[in-house]
């Protein structure tokens, strides 16, 4: 009875402090932006010295191979983050009985699909060797799976800022994984070893901290509507990471390695400076996708933060045009053409930049079948482009098959988000 009152006392305490946190939204986007900035350190300390240790050709490889998994893993990790949202903060779901559902959803995917994955990389990516692979395959997969689902359960139970911590000693322990293995030499198993290692590391720090906060994994029966949902969900940015990243693997297996190379870096720059964007669609997204919001009123919100975010993408593009020129100091002469290729990308940061609040929309409108059906016929096109385009043009063909899947995204994701408000709003009447 003691011990039943004390784990009551401190739900009720756990109830009391989401509450306060839930009324400053301020302090999480400066959380999240924190762990924004640690990301921007990290991706181009990642440029500096591993782009430079193992050379354009290696380079384009690695790029290549991530290209493959990204996808793949956006079913399990950001499929789940997305449900797991939904559950607990829109659903109103005991967040434990979501937490557990989800880990065991994502983390036995992982584990059916890293296999595959091998052989395919074995096929697409020839050259990268097997040991890394297996690493990357099982860090992605399973394990930055499990952490993606303990830290979505974070976003919806304690608030973002605590999530976004939790990011942030990631990225930091990448960041000492990259300046050790500059001084002992950076080999792509090396450090796909120690990527591996850090994401068991975290996951079991995430659990250990939902534990203190009354919110623990026990042993629960995966629930059907949780995988169906991770699916949805998963589908529609599954189509996403195709559409965003299979160029570099359609480029290297086209033989185009050290071309995947210089394009890999430049677009490593590209997403970069798109942090401080995906630090506001994180922090807003509960917003967009809460039900109680009026329709028109959810579109004025969406609209709202896309003129902010295509405004600072105006302003990041020219940065990256700016800059483009530092890329062969910073990465080596080998990488030369990351130049050109970034100036290509630039303009295509203020396309992209309006595309994510318009799909978040759509969830909050209870449309996300709408949102994977419009992610799942872009990505199509997307890689019809790729495939017709990369062979004979290189990178000059993704960069065109990008730009014209970004247009095809942000007018098809809009005209879609007004009809249905207009629908929902019809019917409220």
């Amino acid at each position: 009875m003691i011990a039943s009152e004390r784990w009551t006392r401190r739900r009720l305490a756990t109830a009391r402090r989401l509450a306060q946190r839930s009324k400053v939204p301020i302090r999480d986007t400066a959380w999240d932006t924190g762990a924004r900035f640690v990301d921007l350190v990290v991706g181009l300390a990642s440029l500096a010295l591993l782009a430079r240790s193992i050379g354009v050709a290696d380079y384009g490889l690695f790029v290549g191979l991530f290209g493959l998994i990204g996808p793949i893993s956006n079913l399990n990790q950001a499929g789940v983050q997305m449900a797991a949202i939904e559950y607990i903060s829109r659903a109103e779901e005991d967040a434990e009985g979501v937490f557990g559902s989800m880990t065991a959803w994502a983390m036995g995917f992982g584990l059916l699909a890293a296999p595959a994955v091998v052989l395919l990389a074995d096929e697409l990516v020839a050259g990268v060797p097997t040991l890394a692979v297996i690493a990357v395959a099982l860090q992605e997969l399973v394990f930055n799976a499990g952490f993606s689902t303990s830290r979505a359960t974070v976003v919806a139970s304690v608030g973002f800022g605590a999530a976004s911590r939790l990011y942030i000693g990631v990225g930091l322990s990448r960041l000492v994984l990259l300046v050790g293995l500059w001084f002992a030499g950076i080999t792509l198993t090396r450090y796909a070893i120690g990527l591996f290692f850090i994401y068991v590391v975290w996951w079991l720090v995430s659990l250990a901290y939902l534990q203190r906060v009354g919110i623990g994994i026990g042993w629960v029966t995966p629930a059907w509507r949780h995988l169906r949902s991770m699916l949805v969900y998963g589908l529609g940015l599954f189509s996403s990471g195709v559409q965003a990243s299979s160029d570099r693997t359609v480029l290297t297996a086209a033989g185009f390695e050290r071309e995947a190379g210089a394009y890999g870096a430049a677009y490593r720059l590209f997403e970069l400076s798109r942090a401080p964007l995906m630090a506001l669609a994180g922090a807003t997204h509960v917003e967009l996708v809460r039900g109680s919001t009026a329709p028109w009123d959810r579109v004025r919100r969406t609209v709202h933060l896309s003129l902010v975010s295509a405004a600072y993408s105006v302003i990041a593009a020219g940065g990256l045009i700016v800059i483009s020129p530092l890329l062969p100091v910073l990465l080596g002469e080998d990488f030369s053409e990351a130049s050109t290729v970034l100036r290509w990308l630039a303009p295509i940061a203020v396309l992209r930049s309006t595309n994510v609040f318009p799909a978040n929309a759509l969830v909050g409108l209870g449309r996300n079948g709408d949102r994977t059906i419009i992610q799942v016929v872009i990505a199509a096109l997307a890689v019809t482009l790729y495939v017709t385009l990369i062979p004979g043009r290189g990178w000059e063909g993704a960069v065109v098959a990008t730009a014209i899947a970004e247009a095809a995204t942000l007018v098809v994701m809009w005209s879609v988000v007004v009809l249905r408000a207009h629908q929902a709003a019809t019917i409220d009447r």
